[in-house]
């Protein structure tokens, strides 16, 4: 196995912070057949005043198999994580909004898509889905006394 990671962060601005993220795998086993994966991840955040802060990524993946599978850890609502193997061919895309409500009171919203090209069904047994899309959603509030 060979892996490969480029990563490039910038923030031309205060508000705005890009991150683009290159990784892949060449896999062969047992001198088997040459196997690869990559994905090119893209993320972008914007803080808007001092309520409001927007994130999200926008990602595509390509792996010949699972073996060549590619792990990217993505941003999650408060004390949570999110880490998906991405396989196969598609993209995968999230976008979080973070809002201070008031000084007690925060509020999370997180909604999460895969999209699978060449699949007509996603998942297996009790969690498969007709469909190559996958969706979350997730909402969190804190209230700090």
């Amino acid at each position: 196995r060979h892996s490969l990671l480029l990563f490039y962060d910038t923030s031309p601005t205060l508000a705005l912070s890009l991150r683009t993220r290159l990784q892949g795998t060449r896999y062969r086993e047992d001198g088997g057949p040459l196997r690869t994966g990559y994905v090119l991840a893209q993320d972008a955040s914007v803080t808007v005043g001092r309520y409001l802060r927007l994130s999200g990524r926008y990602a595509l993946f390509d792996t010949d198999d699972y073996d060549t599978r590619q792990y990217v850890f993505e941003q999650d609502v408060l004390y949570a994580f999110s880490i998906p193997a991405l396989s196969g061919q598609g993209t995968r895309m999230y976008a979080i909004a973070e809002v201070k409500c008031t000084r007690h009171l925060t509020l999370w919203l997180r909604y999460a898509e895969t999209h699978y090209r060449h699949q007509q069904t996603v998942g297996s047994g009790l969690e498969e889905i007709q469909g190559p899309r996958r969706g979350e959603v997730k909402v969190q509030a804190r209230y700090k006394f």
